[in-house]
C-alpha cells in the first residue's frame, strides 16, 4: 500500500487539480512489462538496489543440497544482498564471496527441512529484519513461525506439498488487486 509521500518519492503523477498522487492501473503495467527489455531492466534494478544497500532488507536464502547415498545433505543459509566491499573493475559490478551464515547436515534423506529448521532456531542466526527466501518444502508452520518469530519476513513458494496453503492463497490473489489505491 503506498502512500501519498511514497507516490511522490516514486514521481507518480497528480490527479489534475489535487494533491493526489495517481497509481497506474493494473492494465497499464500488463501493457508496460512485457515492452521492457528484461537484460536492461535487471540492469537497472541491480544497480538500484546496490544504491539502497542498508536502506532495503536484508535478502537470505535457505537451501538444501544433497549429496546423495550416505552422505546426507548441507543445508546453508547464505546472505544474498549485496555486500558494500564488492569491487568496481571495468565498469561491471562485482560481488564479494561471502562465506554462508550459517551450516548444517543431515545423515541419508528426508530430514532437510527439520534440520533447517533447527539450523533457523539458533541463537547465533539474525534473521531481524531479513526477508528469506526457500523453496516449497519449507513452506512449514513451524518453519515460517521461526522465521517471523525471529523478526524476519519470508517469500516461499507454495506447490501441492501443502494443498490446503496453495489453494488459500490462491483465493486470495484471486480475490485481491495487484495494486492497491487509497
Amino acid at each position: 500500500l503506498l502512500g501519498q509521500r511514497e507516490r511522490r518519492a516514486l514521481g507518480l503523477p497528480r490527479k489534475k487539480n489535487t494533491c493526489v498522487y495517481r497509481v497506474p492501473c493494473y492494465n497499464a503495467f500488463r501493457d508496460l512489462l512485457p515492452m521492457l527489455d528484461l537484460e536492461q531492466f535487471i540492469t537497472l534494478l541491480n544497480t538500484w538496489l546496490g544504491q539502497h544497500e542498508g536502506i532495503l532488507p536484508r535478502k537470505l536464502a535457505l537451501d538444501g543440497k544433497d549429496f546423495g547415498g550416505q552422505m546426507g545433505t548441507i543445508i546453508s543459509l547464505i546472505n544474498t544482498t549485496r555486500h558494500a566491499d564488492a569491487v568496481a573493475s571495468d565498469d561491471e559490478q562485482c560481488d564479494a564471496n561471502t562465506p554462508p551464515i550459517a551450516m548444517t547436515c543431515t545423515s541419508g534423506k528426508g530430514h532437510e527441512m527439520t534440520a533447517a529448521r533447527g539450523l533457523l532456531q539458533r541463537p547465533e542466526v539474525d534473521l531481524c529484519g531479513a526477508v528469506l527466501t526457500a523453496d516449497a518444502l519449507h513452506a512449514q508452520k513451524e518453519t515460517l513461525h521461526t522465521i517471523v518469530t525471529k523478526g524476519g519476513d519470508y517469500l516461499i513458494s507454495l506447490r501441492d506439498n501443502q494443498p490446503k496453503a496453495a489453494a488459500f492463497a490462491q483465493n486470495q490473489v484471486a480475490e485481491t488487486p495487484p495494486l492497491f489505491l487509497n
